[in-house]
């Protein structure tokens, strides 16, 4: 945004010959318009946390789950502007980003929304995502403010509530009250840690059972009483207990 602006400054002598003598200087002059930066949109984020030491904007989701922002720019006038969005290192459409580009007279609002996967997490546990916002408005003589702000999207691995117990005992007498083992919540699987098997042992380590399916039952047919162990395996965690068979088995 600069002009130019050419001067011409000229002198003229009259001498007693009635001659005429001049001289001209020419001056250039260019004037550059800067706008002030306290111009430029402000711009906020609805729905995520601002950090007031690195100055942006933060955000944490567990892979599976969804996200919904909402991108605000306002000036204190009537001028029109533009909202501009982009991933940084990555496209905002590879990854399922939903967002648009919008422009119009203070203020305007960008809806974001996401829904996230394993996928995202690139084999880690968590992985960071940040999109660069522009707010821009138009000003008088053709000038244009602007300012920019940072949105970090963190994805983690979903968390898994801590295991207290699981059932310990059965009673395949038939009367229709635990005659099976098995267990109604196991722990929930997460993007690293899915669940594989269940494998049931006799006191002297013999294999006596086993299952992949997450809604097992184990009947106990042609076992006696007494105490079992049990090991719930999971990718990269396990689950070790004792079971009991107590009564007749008349499954």
């Amino acid at each position: 945004n600069m002009e130019t602006v050419e001067l011409y400054f000229v002198s003229y002598d009259y001498n007693d010959c009635y001659a005429i003598t001049a001289d001209t200087v020419k001056l250039n002059l260019k004037l550059q318009f800067v706008p002030d930066p306290a111009n430029a949109p402000k711009l906020s984020i609805n729905g995520a946390k601002y950090d007031q030491e690195a100055l942006n904007y933060t955000e944490t989701i567990e892979a599976g789950k969804d996200i919904s922002l909402s991108i605000i720019g306002q000036d204190f006038g009537s001028d029109e502007i533009e909202l501009f969005i982009s991933g940084m290192e990555f496209e905002l459409a590879d990854l399922g980003m939903e967002i648009q580009n919008i422009s119009g007279q203070s203020p305007v609002t960008s809806e974001f929304y996401w829904i996230t996967d394993c996928s995202m997490l690139n084999d880690s546990s968590v992985t960071e995502y940040t999109l660069q916002i522009i707010g821009r408005n138009k000003l008088k003589c053709g000038l244009e403010a602007a300012d920019t702000i940072l949105l970090k999207l963190k994805v983690i691995d979903p968390q898994r509530e801590e295991v207290i117990t699981f059932p310990n005992a059965f009673t395949p007498n038939g009367d229709g009250k635990s005659d099976t083992y098995y267990i109604t919540e196991l722990p929930k699987d997460t993007c690293k840690d899915r669940f594989e098997f269940v494998e049931i042992t006799n006191r002297w380590g013999d294999k006596i059972y086993k299952s992949e399916e997450r809604d097992f039952e184990w009947n106990g047919v042609g076992h006696p009483q007494g105490v079992y162990y049990y090991v719930i395996k999971f990718t990269e965690s396990s689950f070790k207990g004792t079971l009991s068979l107590i009564g007749p088995n008349n499954n």
